[in-house]
């Protein structure tokens, strides 16, 4: 979830696996049958929250399918559960190469990227994101946090005012609206900025729970 937006609450962790759920059942399973029934048993494995062995499966699927983009997208998903964050930003990487990849995609190669202290690249693949769909809710506060966390303030606040233009998601707005008043007192941010570096080790999955 947000880490400091919404570490008492559950929107972004809801927002998230509908988000994951539309994107995942809006597009068909490999073509190839052994990489389908490889891609069933990683979603299947998924769903009881074994990562390690769906990480196992859904590495046979993309072997066997290497073009198809939704079986490394739920490896990629995968991997992030198993808090193996560099591999599942290569994967998120190799995704958005491909034909069909939009900006969820990069919202979770930058979360991959993010996990893996991998700041500056995470918030390359986040403002992509915003650029690609600039209502993508989900997007806009994470891009603020990371370059909170960069200490770049004036590009949080820029992050903060452009999520506030342009997210439909009017409780999103509110605190994209709060955090923007945080960012712009610099007596703040200390104690803001240790919540959000002791939340990414408290919570390192993202927008989804264990």
């Amino acid at each position: 979830m947000y880490y400091l937006l919404y570490s008492n609450k559950r929107t972004l962790f809801l927002l998230a696996c509908m988000s994951f759920g539309l994107w995942m059942s809006a597009k068909a399973n490999p073509t190839n049958p052994e990489a389908q029934a490889a891609f069933s048993q990683g979603r299947s494995l998924m769903e009881t929250r074994s990562y390690p062995q769906a990480v196992e499966s859904l590495n046979r699927a993309v072997y066997m399918a290497p073009s198809d983009i939704d079986a490394r997208r739920m490896l990629g998903l995968a991997l992030i559960r198993s808090e193996r964050f560099n591999e599942a930003a290569q994967i998120y990487l190799d995704v958005t190469k491909m034909t069909g990849s939009d900006a969820m995609d990069r919202y979770w190669l930058g979360e991959a990227y993010l996990h893996a202290n991998r700041r500056n690249e995470a918030a390359a693949a986040l403002a992509e994101a915003v650029r690609m769909d600039p209502q993508l809710s989900i997007a806009h506060g994470r891009l603020a946090e990371t370059y909170m966390a960069n200490k770049d303030m004036e590009k949080a606040k820029q992050a903060c005012t452009d999520g506030i233009s342009n997210c439909r998601d009017a409780q999103v707005r509110g605190q994209l609206a709060s955090l923007l008043k945080v960012v712009s007192k610099p007596t703040n941010l200390p104690a803001m900025l240790d919540r959000i570096d002791r939340s990414v080790k408290e919570q390192p999955q993202g927008g989804f729970k264990k």
